[in-house]
């Protein structure tokens, strides 16, 4: 199916900052990879917020924002579905620690008994809302009020090609006027780097989000088409090469898709081709075509 949809506005996180437009330009040498400090709105979270919410949740919420923003969609948002790739859980360590630590046995294996009787009663109950992935899409949801139909697809590039595919097809099909869709993810969590080690992944690991508002407004460009699958897409002179992001998993697609709508909307490129292969040996391709 490769019925195209308007991309109406995007929202970017990343090292080098907030900004998409001009972020084509920044490809030719790599980005910084990680984020100082938590921009807004999250510098400004109170504590228990912080308690319940993952990095990689803090970073779709701030790339929410920003595409809402950038689309000019008036509220309420209640019918705008929400699409996203998303990584592994990202829990405070500190947290995790007192749980494995309560869920080992005797012989030294973790038994799924202490885990449910002793482990789980060692943290705060809020704890489990970081260790849920899909919350990566439900808290910047909730904190918008988005409400539309949604999935979270868990990707390590793949997937969120999968994403934009499906909010492509929500808006093709008349299921919804309004989505949006990409990536959130960090693999600078020491959890998902080691992860990632132990795989044998020799990676320059990143962190950040990116979103795509897909409807009604005044394209930017358009989301042509999305393929995926395990063959390997033949080379094409419209490929952008996404290394210069590292390697941020599931948000790294996406992340490169806005570079390609700053590219089609600057020119003079008029077609970009997005290829993302996982390290799950999974190939993706989105086609961005310009306005």
């Amino acid at each position: 199916m490769s019925t195209r949809v308007p991309i109406v506005g995007v929202g970017v996180v990343g090292g080098w900052g907030r900004d998409w437009r001009g972020l084509g330009t920044l490809l030719s040498a790599p980005l910084p990879v990680a984020i100082d400090a938590l921009p807004p709105p999250l510098d400004r979270a109170d504590a228990f917020a912080r308690r319940i919410v993952s990095r990689a949740a803090v970073l779709s919420a701030v790339a929410l924002a920003d595409v809402l923003e950038s689309s000019g969609w008036p509220t309420p948002l209640h019918d705008v579905g929400l699409w996203m790739g998303v990584g592994a859980s990202g829990g405070e360590l500190s947290q995790m620690a007192k749980l494995l630590r309560r869920s080992i046995d005797e012989s030294g294996a973790l038994s799924l008994e202490r885990f449910g009787r002793k482990g789980l009663r060692a943290v705060n109950p809020l704890f489990a809302f970081q260790l849920m992935n899909n919350f990566t899409l439900c808290h910047p949801a909730i904190g918008q009020d988005v409400r539309g139909p949604n999935a979270a697809f868990f990707s390590r590039g793949t997937g969120t090609i999968v994403a934009l595919d499906e909010a492509r097809r929500a808006i093709s099909s008349g299921e919804c006027t309004r989505a949006i869709a990409g990536g959130a993810d960090s693999a600078l969590h020491p959890v998902t780097a080691a992860e990632l080690a132990a795989e044998g992944h020799v990676l320059r690991p990143a962190e950040g989000a990116a979103l795509l508002a897909l409807g009604d407004g005044e394209p930017l460009a358009w989301l042509e088409s999305c393929t995926y699958g395990r063959v390997r897409p033949a080379p094409d002179p419209d490929d952008l090469d996404d290394t210069a992001f590292g390697e941020a998993l599931a948000a790294t697609p996406a992340m490169a898709c806005a570079a390609a709508v700053d590219l089609l909307v600057r020119g003079p490129r008029k077609r970009v081709r997005v290829v993302t292969s996982g390290v799950d040996g999974q190939f993706g391709v989105a086609v961005l075509v310009a306005a």
